[in-house]
């Protein structure tokens, strides 16, 4: 008991020199909180030889280490991909472990032991998930610029300008669309929109080619567009399925009906499972009444997300 009350007492007492040393090289370019942790930011764990400094050398040596948390008794290094700074509400107590991170001065070259990292959203490994989350850990002295963001956390980085008065993003900074296409902020994101000249794909990089005579595609035939294939935005009932809204169709009423006649935003879809260039469309009013569709509008999508509304000198056809 003697000896295990000896031993305690000599890693206490080694302990805290190595932490008194540590917390003594502050000058700008580190400083560390006792019993205190950074929560839910640590990328990597690892046991560490008692009486060694590989936990600073290992953030040292990894550009994506901003902090870390050291459990001192069992000698396990933490290594934290943001600091207490960019996120306070993260930053708690615990009585087993402390907390060391970076200054908020860079470039002294009189420290010894300073941890001198990449500026939040610097680099492509270590992205912020806001303008305001780059200004928190780097101090009001940010500008806006161009920062490596992840807003998501998806771990695909995107390169974007923040502009740190009002905090708008822009992401098509540097954007990948061709072909003239159009780039278009998102919340999170950019997308491509695509010219009418062929092109398509998630940045208008893949073109196709225009049929040089028009011919019918096969919704008539439920092996050429399966039934599966047809789907509409509402059904008035167990007559009117959206796949009855072929021509010349026998089964149901022979026709696609929605629910209400007064709904604009109903539609009836077809996927035609491959890219097709579309130079007409015919329709004809269901077989058993006198009813049919007076006027429509058609609308295209390469990826059933975006859709675009066929046009004439620039107007919707109706």
């Amino acid at each position: 008991m003697a000896g295990r009350q000896a031993s305690y007492f000599t890693a206490l007492f080694f302990i805290s020199l190595v932490f008194r040393d540590i917390a003594s090289q502050q000058c700008h370019g580190i400083y560390s909180i006792y019993q205190m942790m950074l929560k839910g930011h640590t990328y990597k764990t690892f046991k560490t030889t008692p009486g060694t400094l590989e936990c600073i050398e290992a953030c040292l040596a990894d550009d994506r280490c901003q902090s870390f948390n050291f459990v001192m008794f069992l000698a396990i290094c933490e290594l934290n991909n943001r600091t207490k700074e960019a996120r306070p509400e993260d930053f708690v107590k615990d009585e087993k472990r402390y907390y060391m991170a970076k200054g908020l001065q860079r470039g002294d070259r009189t420290c010894k032991y300073r941890i001198v990292g990449f500026p939040l959203g610097s680099i492509r490994e270590l992205p912020a998930e806001s303008c305001e989350e780059i200004e928190a850990s780097e101090g009001r002295q940010v500008v806006n610029g161009n920062y490596w963001l992840d807003s998501t956390r998806s771990g695909n980085s995107i390169f974007a300008r923040c502009d740190m008065k009002t905090k708008v993003v822009d992401y098509c900074v540097k954007n990948l669309c061709q072909n003239d296409a159009k780039c278009v902020n998102r919340e999170t994101n950019y997308s491509c929109a695509c010219n009418s000249s062929g092109w398509t794909g998630k940045y208008c990089e893949k073109g196709f080619l225009l049929l040089k005579k028009c011919g019918p595609v096969g919704v008539t035939d439920r092996n050429a567009i399966s039934d599966a294939r047809m789907t509409a935005s509402t059904v008035y009932d167990t007559r009117f399925y959206p796949y009855y809204g072929r021509l010349h169709e026998n089964r149901g009423y022979g026709g696609w009906c929605p629910r209400t006649v007064s709904d604009r935003k109903d539609y009836l879809q077809v996927d035609m499972d491959t890219m097709l260039s579309v130079c007409a469309v015919a329709t004809q009013g269901e077989r058993i009444n006198n009813e049919w569709t007076t006027s429509y509008k058609l609308q295209l999508s390469t990826d059933g997300v975006t859709w675009s509304v066929y046009e004439e000198t620039s107007t919707a056809k109706v």
